[in-house]
């Protein structure tokens, strides 16, 4: 296997034909206390977040404080479909790469890796800082924990349209653009522009990088992912559409249309 220790990702450490992983410098020693005990693992101490019948993610908690979220498989699915093509882990390591260079607020990206054998993969692994104190989403829809602070979910929605357009501008189109994916605490004070939010994505592995022509043909989609939950009205969508397309710098597109296509 082959391992790079490094302080940050690049795609080229990834291999297609056989093992590899990436570990961050700084994470070295905990990752091999952590390995050593066996708690990258269902069998560790970990809690489990969620799971199906394939895949995992599990919050680890650390000896000097603070926790990591490792997601890994139980059954890779179509292990041919990944011969000569990055696993699942290996593209959402290179989009945690991609966005951070966007500047996209973005959990630490601590490990990543394949396990393969004649060129087949086995198994594969991501790890990431955990968000102390941070909520998706969908804490903030009507009938959940925070569905009264509706000032929260205005900022949630209105700020992260910045986001998506330099995304958009970046070249990497999202393809999970929902509220489970967009994370949220509430800062002690507000910052000197007013926001009440620290703002994060998480859950990358379905953004791929596309030409921007071909982001304009489908950035209506990543805006309908966002749109299917919140209980928005139509002057509501029609603003947040309108925020997006002023804050695109690269071939924006046309705001009337992007609502056509919506029904907006």
């Amino acid at each position: 296997m082959k391992v790079v220790i490094a302080s940050q990702f690049h795609h080229t450490m990834r291999r297609l034909s056989s093992s590899w992983s990436y570990i961050k410098d700084s994470f070295l020693k905990e990752f091999e206390t952590l390995s050593a005990r066996n708690e990258f693992s269902e069998s560790g101490s970990g809690e489990k977040i969620w799971d199906t019948g394939k895949k995992f993610v599990l919050k680890i908690a650390l000896d000097n404080g603070g926790a990591v979220v490792y997601k890994s498989f139980r059954v890779v699915a179509k292990p041919a479909k990944f011969i000569l093509r990055p696993s699942p882990c290996g593209f959402e390591a290179h989009n945690y790469s991609l966005l951070n260079d966007l500047g996209i607020p973005l959990p630490e990206l601590l490990a990543a890796g394949d396990i393969r054998k004649c060129f087949l993969l086995k198994n594969a692994f991501l790890i990431t800082r955990y968000a102390e104190g941070f909520y998706n989403g969908r804490h903030l829809l009507k009938d959940a924990e925070f569905g009264s602070r509706t000032d929260l979910l205005e900022e949630l929605l209105h700020r992260n349209m910045p986001l998506l357009a330099r995304c958009h501008d970046g070249g990497v189109i999202h393809r999970g653009f929902t509220l489970a994916n967009l994370m949220w605490k509430e800062m002690p004070e507000a910052d000197p522009d007013g926001n009440k939010l620290e703002l994060l994505w998480i859950d990358l592995g379905s953004c791929r990088r596309r030409p921007v022509w071909l982001i304009n043909q489908l950035c209506h989609l990543d805006l309908e992912l966002l749109f299917k939950h919140p209980d928005l009205s139509r002057e509501e969508k029609a603003e947040l559409i309108e925020l997006y397309c002023a804050a695109r710098k690269k071939l924006p597109p046309n705001a009337e249309k992007i609502k056509k296509r919506l029904s907006v």
